[in-house]
Order: C-alpha cells, then structure tokens, then sequence
C-alpha cells in the first residue's frame, strides 16, 4: 500500500475490497487511515453543506449570524473525524467480545477506509441509503479479514 494515490486507494476500496483489505494488513498505525478519512471527509463536508443549506434555507445559529454555513461545515468535518475514533472504539468492543484478532488500529483503518462510498456520493440525496449499505458491506468485510472473523461475526460486530 505503501506509495498508492488516494485515487488508487478509492478504486481498489471500492471495487475490489478482498484485495484492498488484504493488501493493508501489512500498514502500521492510523496515521494514513486518517489522513485518508480526513480528504474524504472534506469532499463529503463541503457538498452537503450547500445542498442543506439550499434545501433548508439559511441556518440561523446565533451568535455567528451570517457566517452559519462555514460554522456548521467545520463543525459537521470535526465532528466526523472526532466520531472515526468513538465509531471505531465502539465497533472495536464488539470485535474483541467476537474473539476477533488485531487492535484498535486495525479497527479504525477498517472504519475510515470503508467509509470511502458515504463520503464520495453520500451527499446526494437518495443516493445515500444504497451508498451506506455498501460501506455497510465494506465495513464487514473488512472486519473479516483484518480481524480474522466470519463475516457472520463481523456482521454483528459491524
């Protein structure tokens, strides 16, 4: 993995994640995980700001007044890299009740790379409910392989 394009990643995550999941076993720490998750957030952040914002109208949040959209846009990115951690602490719990293998690391590359389908299209509406099951799915089979589960357990874990 090492060297790869965050486009190469993108493709292989998405379109073969057996192989994409097996190729990061070897990647230490989050450190890539994140930065990963950190683009993808803000190419997800920023769109669906504006389509809330022009499907909702303008979003009063006093006392920042005018400048609510970019208040809520850093508010919701933080709040999605801050919730990565808790997400994959939680699911990490349940992967350790599951007998599963790996650490945390390894639970939290599993969350931030199989996120990769909702952060591209989830902002389009409608779109979003399908999109969210394949990083469901995502999610499973990277549990699976990284931690060493059937898929029924990381299904449960996930």
């Amino acid at each position: 993995m090492a060297g790869m394009s965050i486009f190469e990643k993108t493709k292989l995550v998405i379109l073969h994640p057996s192989e994409f999941f097996n190729a990061i076993q070897s990647e230490e720490g989050i450190k890539n995980a994140f930065i990963y998750l950190a683009i993808l957030a803000l190419i997800y952040t920023i769109p669906f700001t504006v389509i809330t914002s022009l499907s909702l109208g303008p979003i009063p949040l006093e006392p920042f007044g005018n400048i609510a959209a970019p208040v809520i846009t850093v508010l919701i990115y933080v709040g999605i890299l801050g919730g990565s951690f808790i997400g994959a602490g939680i699911i990490h719990i349940f992967v350790k009740l599951l007998k599963g293998s790996g650490n945390y690391a390894t639970t939290y590359k599993v969350v931030a790379y199989a996120s990769t389908p909702s952060y591209l299209f989830g902002w389009i509406p409608f779109v979003g409910i399908v999109i969210g099951l394949y990083s469901l799915y995502l999610s499973v089979k990277g549990i699976s392989i990284l931690h060493n589960m059937s898929m029924w357990r990381a299904f449960v874990a996930a």
